[in-house]
């Protein structure tokens, strides 16, 4: 395996100046970022090609993601109002939704569903209930995970900052990801998994390019 090393196609913003980072959400195509603020704001920036910001809204919003046309569903909590692009209009207004948008400490990875856990666990159950793997990687609560488009791979992230790329099938560690002058707190892959893009406390977003594929 090819580690995730900054490279020069590498680029960190401040997402959000003067805020902590609370979130940050990838379009399935990982052409479009999403970050959410502290104050429940929220902002998009087009990947390409050095992220650039597109549009934002103010807060409070609860959840939000962002789809492979740029367009972005937030949930302020009363209604789920979907914005298009190029400029964030107004798309459309429905009720809010039962359950939030996506939950930050667990995700679908393939068949399998995989949650994080308060005691640094990482757990993995299939369609029926039944567990699959169960492991600790970490020495803290898991604050956010997130998985590769072909459910392969698995990012993990504890509230001390600890990154960790996982095999989802397994849940065996494959490498630590280190960001030394950030608290990183979210994490996701892009650009058909090939890219990781990490976010910090402080706001910096930071993106590294890697010659591994899940196929590799």
């Amino acid at each position: 395996m090819t580690a995730l090393n900054e490279t020069g196609a590498s680029w960190s913003h401040a997402a959000h100046p003067d805020q902590a980072v609370r979130g940050i959400r990838f379009s399935a195509n990982g052409d479009w970022v999403l970050t959410t603020a502290s104050d429940g704001s929220v902002r998009r920036w087009a990947r390409h090609p050095d992220g650039v910001l597109q549009y934002q809204w103010n807060g409070p919003i609860a959840e939000a993601l962002v789809e492979a046309d740029g367009t972005v569903v937030v949930d302020d909590g009363e209604s789920t109002v979907r914005r298009t692009v190029p400029h964030g209009e107004l798309a459309a207004v429905q009720p809010a939704r039962a359950a939030r948008l996506e939950s930050r400490r667990a995700t679908a990875a393939g068949d399998l569903w995989i949650e994080g856990h308060g005691d640094g666990r990482l757990v993995a159950t299939d369609p029926s209930g039944e567990v699959r793997w169960a492991r600790q990687p970490h020495h803290s609560p898991i604050r956010h995970v997130a998985a590769s488009s072909d459910g392969r791979r698995l990012i993990s992230i504890a509230i001390e900052g600890d990154v960790l790329l996982h095999d989802a099938a397994t849940g065996h560690q494959l490498l630590a990801m280190e960001w030394p002058s950030a608290l990183p707190i979210a994490a996701g892959f892009t650009d058909d998994d090939r890219t990781v893009v990490m976010v910090a406390m402080n706001g910096q977003v930071r993106v590294l390019p890697s010659t591994h594929r899940s196929d590799g």
